[in-house]
């Protein structure tokens, strides 16, 4: 199984009615109505099709105001074009209510509905991202994605056996936590670092030279700015930032970051904090002038 996750923010909200739409009348191939193949929950009027995106709209305003804060998830849970024939309609409603609960929306304003018509069956799920008049949404990461799609084709596994087998995609791949995926990064950079000293012989590597040159400039200097003006000097050097904090140096084009380096980065941080507060001392400086100043006028 294949699940697609979409999430809409802010504005996106005024588009849940074009959104209903398209999920009640399943590509063309049925009227805008409620049938068997709909699902419903926590709305809190009748089922009139023209009115549903209202239970989302209404629902949202009880959402903390955010910024860019999600306001409505849109799922699509889709499976083998090999499986199709095999799958019936109440196979794929009782696993749209196994992704509900596993997803753990089932307080939320939820329209399920299961798209039969094409080539490939699959599965539309509609959700307010807050559980029925709550502040607080119902949160997903990535990983939280990929430990849920591996849930689903168990169940799947478990319930119908052959019949989806062709929709079996996340349990066929070995299962990589973050932590692999750094070590594995690492022990590689290590071994393309030991075949580098290999061929260099007696001859230091980009990487080592960079390292020394960085230790004297960071021994010679008493701040921060000293430190940058050091490197300023060595057109070979410049400094990269990523979220505004300085990460590493670029040292012929290549990036470096303190930690491949081994720099103490705690030392430059400290630089900055610093600088930082000397900077809004003498802010505060001039801003009090300012006041003194319109006083004596």
């Amino acid at each position: 199984m294949l699940i697609k996750a979409i999430h809409y923010k802010g504005k996106s909200l005024y588009r849940a009615k074009q959104k209903v739409r398209y999920l009640l009348v399943d590509g063309g191939h049925c009227e805008n109505v409620v049938d068997n193949k709909t699902l419903l929950l926590n709305f809190t009027t009748e089922a009139d099709p023209a009115r549903l995106h209202l239970e989302f709209l209404k629902n949202a305003k009880h959402l903390k105001k955010r910024k860019n804060g999600v306001v409505l998830y849109h799922f699509v849970l889709s499976f083998s074009k090999i499986d199709s024939p095999n799958i019936t309609d109440e196979m794929l409603m009782d696993i749209m209510k196994k992704f509900i609960e596993l997803r753990g929306i089932e307080n939320n304003v939820v329209l399920g509905k299961i798209h039969s018509h094409e080539s490939h069956k699959h599965i539309h799920v509609f959700s307010s991202s807050n559980p029925l008049e709550s502040s607080s949404p119902v949160r997903i990461n990535r990983n939280q994605l990929k430990t849920l799609c591996r849930s689903m084709e168990e169940y799947q596994l478990e319930r119908y056996g052959k019949a989806m087998g062709n929709s079996i995609v996340k349990l066929n791949r070995p299962l990589i936590e973050k932590v692999d995926y750094v070590k594995r990064d690492r022990t590689k950079r290590h071994r393309k670092e030991v075949a580098m000293k290999e061929r260099l012989g007696n001859r230091k590597t980009r990487k080592e030279v960079a390292k020394e040159m960085l230790d004297n400039l960071l021994a010679q200097a008493d701040s921060f700015n000293d430190f940058v003006n050091y490197l300023k000097d060595h057109m070979d050097f410049e400094l990269y930032s990523y979220r505004s904090k300085t990460r590493g140096v670029i040292y012929l084009g290549k990036k470096y970051r303190w930690s491949t380096l081994n720099i103490d980065a705690s030392r430059l941080m400290k630089f900055q904090e610093i600088e930082n507060k000397l900077r809004q001392l003498a802010l505060i400086r001039e801003t009090f002038k300012g006041q003194s100043r319109g006083l004596e006028l």
